[in-house]
């Protein structure tokens, strides 16, 4: 009895945890840098690890929440392998493992969410379960959506959230129109699947009265609502729920302005339509589905045809999202950006087919490749496109790891499809349209924690649904108990008794089994310890840096600060060092001679270590080349001329073409022939 008390605990803790973290959209760190990334970031590792470490105790307890027996899982697993693989080979292993705080991405972020699908496969276990999991996640979306509204219609003060304000495009508490627009069109997809699954439970019940006769009269018996559509108070206040959020959360998604969202939920209501009228069980939504298809095709049409006219122009007067769409032209700058990642993108991958440039590794690369022809002068550290980045920075390696996870994904939902009731069938198919807008909207966009949120648990429930299916196939009443190595080793022939042997050197040794498993258990302690400290460290450096500049006034309190928080958490050090090196030349002339001794030093020390830790990183010799050569231009100093040279010059080398370097070292040189004709004249630098 006090075992079952303390897996009810832990396994009350785990829910707990996940309901947390789907909390994850609100959170805003006002005190760090970045304030609508770093924070989520921490705050969702942190209740990941929490929850991971609560799991690994119930897996000790009880076997049957082992992981169970799936492909998804073990791809998810390669794709991890070959992400810390491509990592270890790229050009910097420490911003491959951590990024940087303006993304928060990188492996370690990558593990977190993989270890929360875990998780959601092994406790979870029920679609039903990850409904009620939905449900709360469409809640905190329409939380957002009236922020987003409010916002809209001019007020202010929203308690929690005083400091967010109007804009033309809603970012929100994601602090970007883009995430904010992804966010909403999954969950505009989720709310639409859980409403189809409620209305077409009427079908399931019709069916089941049929089939059984016996089974009706009981529930009339019992005193059941037996009458085919009869609806209780309960299912109507939850279906008002469903329908207000979705018509709020698409609301407030067009008031973003995001096209790549828009593009993605059209290409996932298309993926839905198709689906179910080519296979759908329900009659009447088989019809609505052909012809959204032919409202959809009529639209786009509509859509190119009336572009330009008074009609598109007075609607865009009054939506953000139609206007962009309007606007729409090879010749903008987004637009632009997009072609030269692309061309720049292949280029690199090219150069390093395998294993790619290492995670969170693009602006090297992107440097490198740059050509003057290009059409964008943005620099880009992501490649805004979801497949190029695992291509370019992961290799052919992580690219088809990447393609194998998505592809199974597809094939887990096409093979589990047929055999369910419709309204089963519809809430599959319909979360089978969100991983498509998911991976279209991708095409122009990257991840962040919400929106990696929104995949995980997309990806969870596939997971879930391949579990019921392997155990529909095999009959085996308790999958999730047996181990992935005996459910594997179960199909080879009997007489190799590979099985038996394991059966008799383990399974049956519980003392071995269970220093087996405290040895793993240790070890995902002193993991889960060495995390937390890591998050915990990750948020006192964002949190040190957002305070120079705000309650510092002297130089020497500056680079205390700066090495404060450098200190507390070295591998994202080189943001903060950025951040210096780029501001030290505004306030040199406020300096007195020790000050500017203090900050040459600290330069050079910090210039070092960075260019250590980042060996190919173009953008950390410019800034730093560009911080001599004012500080150089107002000085007039040779030596410091000759620094700015020679960190312009491996600028140089590693992004030969970009604008920006090539406008630096023209400064450089007409500082030197400046200088150069002061010397010749018998003019005295001072």
């Amino acid at each position: 009895m006090q075992t079952e008390s303390v897996q009810k605990v832990l396994i009350c803790g785990i829910w707990a945890g996940i309901l947390l973290l789907l909390f994850t959209p609100l959170v805003v760190s006002t005190q760090t840098i970045f304030p609508f990334i770093v924070g989520k970031a921490v705050y969702a590792r942190i209740i990941i690890d929490l929850v991971f470490g609560l799991w690994l105790l119930l897996v000790l307890l009880n076997p049957a929440y082992r992981p169970p027996r799936s492909r998804l899982l073990y791809l998810f697993l390669a794709y991890l392998v070959a992400s810390l693989l491509a990592g270890f080979f790229g050009v910097s292993f420490q911003r491959s493992l951590w990024s940087t705080y303006e993304r928060m991405q990188g492996v370690v972020d990558l593990a977190h969410w993989i270890a929360l699908m875990f998780v959601l496969a092994s406790v979870v276990k029920s679609t039903h379960g990850l409904r009620i999991i939905f449900n709360v996640n469409l809640g905190i979306s329409l939380v957002l959506s009236l922020m987003g509204l409010a916002l809209g219609a001019g007020v202010t003060g929203i308690p929690f959230f005083e400091y967010l304000q109007a804009s033309e495009r809603l970012g929100l508490t994601l602090g970007n129109a883009a995430f904010v627009g992804a966010y909403m069109m999954i969950n505009v997809l989720i709310g639409a699947g859980l409403l189809l699954h409620s209305l077409l439970q009427r079908v399931d019940v019709a069916e089941e009265i049929n089939l059984s006769q016996a089974r009706r009269s009981r529930r009339r018996r019992r005193g059941r609502d037996t009458k085919v559509g009869g609806i209780d108070t309960k299912l109507y206040l939850l279906q008002s729920f469903w329908i207000i959020a979705v018509l709020l959360d698409l609301w407030v998604m067009t008031l973003t302005g995001t096209r790549g969202a828009i593009i993605g939920l059209g290409a996932g209501l298309a993926v839905f339509a198709i689906g179910y009228s080519l296979c759908g069980q329900e009659k009447l939504l088989k019809y609505a589905s052909a012809g959204f298809l032919g409202l959809f095709v009529l639209l786009v049409i509509l859509i190119i045809m009336l572009r330009g006219t008074p009609l598109i122009e007075n609607l865009s007067q009054s939506n953000v999202l139609v206007r962009r769409i309007a606007e729409v032209s090879i010749e903008e700058a987004p637009f632009q950006s997009r072609i030269t990642s692309l061309r720049v993108g292949f280029k690199a991958f090219t150069s390093k087919p395998v294993l790619g440039w290492g995670p969170e590794n693009y602006l090297v690369p992107f440097g490198r490749y740059y050509t003057k022809g290009s059409e964008s002068f943005e620099t880009l550290d992501q490649a805004h496109n979801k497949p190029l980045e695992e291509l370019v920075t992961k290799g052919i390696v992580g690219f088809v790891a990447f393609l194998a996870v998505w592809a199974f994904a597809l094939r887990v939902l096409f093979r589990r499809y047929p055999a369910l009731t419709a309204s089963e069938q519809a809430f599959v198919l319909m979360m089978g349209a969100a991983l498509t807008a998911y991976f279209v909207q991708n095409l122009f966009l990257f991840d962040t924690a919400v929106t990696m949120l929104q995949f995980v648990l997309l990806m969870g429930f596939v997971a879930v649904l391949e579990s019921q299916m392997a155990k529909s196939q095999t009959g085996d009443d308790e999958p999730a108990s047996r181990s992935w190595a005996m459910g594997t080793l179960a199909g080879l022939p009997e007489k190799i008794n590979v099985t038996v042997i394991l059966n008799h050197s383990i399974y049956r040794s519980v003392t071995g089994f269970k220093v087996l498993g405290l040895a793993v258990i240790a070890t995902g302690f002193v993991l889960l310890f060495v995390s937390m400290i890591a998050n915990v460290r990750v948020y006192d450096g964002a949190t040190t840096i957002r305070l120079v500049g705000e309650r510092v006034s002297s130089m020497e309190g500056v680079v205390i600060l700066l090495k404060d928080s450098i200190k507390s958490f070295e591998p994202l050090a080189n943001y903060p060092r950025l951040i210096f090196f780029g501001n030290v030349s505004k306030v040199w002339n406020s300096l007195n001679e020790d000050e500017e001794d203090l900050v040459l030093a600290f330069v050079e020390t910090e210039g070092e270590r960075a260019t250590k830790a980042e060996p190919e990183n173009w953008r950390i010799y410019m800034e730093m080349a560009k911080m001599y050569q004012i500080i150089a231009n107002m000085e007039r100093d040779e030596e410091l001329v000759a620094h700015a040279k020679r960190y312009a010059d491996e600028a140089t080398r590693l992004a030969p073409e970009l604008r920006e370097i090539a406008l630096l070292n023209w400064r450089i040189g007409r500082l030197e022939e400046i200088m150069s004709q002061r010397e010749l004249s018998g003019e005295s630098t001072p």
